[in-house]
């Protein structure tokens, strides 16, 4: 059995209310859903040491942002691709998008 060491914490009043609504959401206490989200955070592979100042910014790992930035390239290479009639511009773009993908595998 998991030992538990109780413990108060400080939440902005906003963020207060989000965590009350997801917990009646999903059917957890308010201590339990603040656990899960805890827990979550760690295993979600977001780095929030890297947190911005305050901001609020999360900086992603650079594997995460490489596969987002993938993912962004894919989508408009395929927006392009649908594209009835391309102009100039946008077959050099669809040129490039295809030559940075391929460099990536």
């Amino acid at each position: 059995m998991p030992e538990y060491v109780r413990t108060q914490i400080r939440l902005p009043a906003d963020l207060y209310e989000k965590v009350v609504k997801a917990a009646e959401d999903s059917a957890r206490s308010l201590n339990a859903e603040m656990v899960v989200r805890i827990e979550s955070s760690f295993r979600s592979g977001v780095d929030l040491s890297q947190q911005d100042g305050g901001s609020g910014k999360v900086y992603l790992r650079e594997f995460q942002r490489d596969l987002f930035e993938q993912v962004r390239r894919i989508v408009r290479l395929e927006a392009l691709m649908g594209a009835p009639k391309l102009t100039k511009e946008q077959k050099e773009e669809m040129a490039a998008l295809k030559r940075q993908l391929e460099k990536k595998d």
